[in-house]
């Protein structure tokens, strides 16, 4: 039985882990995904998770306070929710997260507390979709009362130091923003080349791809890591916004009289939110002329607005 372990943030994917490296002590036959640990390097990391997702029998979504409104846990509960039947796939709420908190599309799936008893109905659920690997009621009991103090106890442990999972909700930082969002930008760049057309009539997926088409037009002088004095070289050649950068190859700006430090730094400063220099986008995603910018407010606008799907 495949578990696709959805995460975003730090504290949801340590508990990611811990799940993961507890779930074949009660399953033997479990095989648990969590995309941090289980991509070789060298693999091509988006292609492996849709292979994952496409090849999932069961999917865990792990929440925090500060990730429920995250693009690529969004992204990943509408790709379960469409392979899955609803009854397999469900959120795992930690901290003082509550049903209530949860909105929009997630809340449509059973969540699950991460609390003894209703833990147990999780594990339950998933031993009821092992088909004829599933354990007996008796059996299964025995060997969920061995192992749940050691993930209550490493749950607890990654909880603990982690005080947004015990407050309000926390403001994300620009590059928290721009890193997640761009990093679906690109995953929706490669969809749509690749030509396929069914993500296009989910209307969640095409709202986010059209709210991370916004993103492209991010001005060049708001973009984080890159120095005031680059930006404004950048802005002398014509390059006014992050889509128009990211076109951009190597060679084409070793043809301009930036300097190659300049070059490198660029370089890392897209890279640092999800992107590279040198891609090509479909006309629809990013049309070969933009001349217009927006301030990252107005991005954070646009995401805080984020209609329901």
């Amino acid at each position: 039985m495949n578990v696709f372990l959805s995460w975003s943030g730090e504290t949801s994917r340590k508990a990611a882990i811990a799940l993961r490296d507890w779930l074949p002590c009660v399953f033997n036959e479990v095989k648990p995904f969590v995309s941090s640990e289980d991509i070789r390097k060298g693999n091509r990391w988006l292609l492996e998770v849709s292979r994952e997702l496409s090849v999932s029998n069961f999917g865990i979504i792990c929440l925090t306070k500060d990730n429920l409104s995250a693009p690529w846990i969004l992204f990943e509960a509408g790709a379960l929710s469409k392979a899955l039947a609803e009854a397999n796939v469900c959120t795992l709420l930690l901290g003082s997260l509550r049903s209530i908190d949860v909105k929009g599309p997630l809340a449509g799936f059973q969540a699950t507390l991460f609390e003894k008893e209703d833990f147990r109905k999780l594990v339950s659920s998933l031993n009821a979709s092992a088909g004829d690997k599933k354990l007996v009621d008796g059996t299964l009991t025995k060997i969920f009362e061995k192992w749940w103090p050691d993930l209550e106890t490493a749950v607890s442990s990654i909880l603990k130091h982690d005080t947004k999972t015990t407050e309000g909700p926390i403001e994300r930082s620009d590059r928290d923003i721009l890193t997640e969002l761009l990093e679906l930008t690109r995953f929706l760049v490669r969809k749509s080349d690749s030509g396929s057309s069914s993500s296009e009539s989910d209307r969640g997926f095409s709202d986010a791809r059209e709210k991370l088409q916004k993103l492209l037009f991010l001005a060049i002088n708001e973009l984080p890591q890159l120095s005031a004095k680059t930006s404004a070289a950048l802005q002398k050649i014509g390059i006014r916004n992050v889509g128009d950068l990211t076109t951009r190859s190597k060679e084409d700006l070793l043809l301009t009289e930036l300097p190659v430090a300049a070059i490198d730094e660029i370089r890392d400063a897209v890279e640092a939110i999800g992107l590279s220099l040198g891609m090509r986008y479909n006309e629809n995603i990013w049309p070969s002329q933009h001349v217009r910018t927006l301030p990252l407010r107005d991005i954070r606008h646009t995401l805080k607005n984020r209609k329901p799907t």
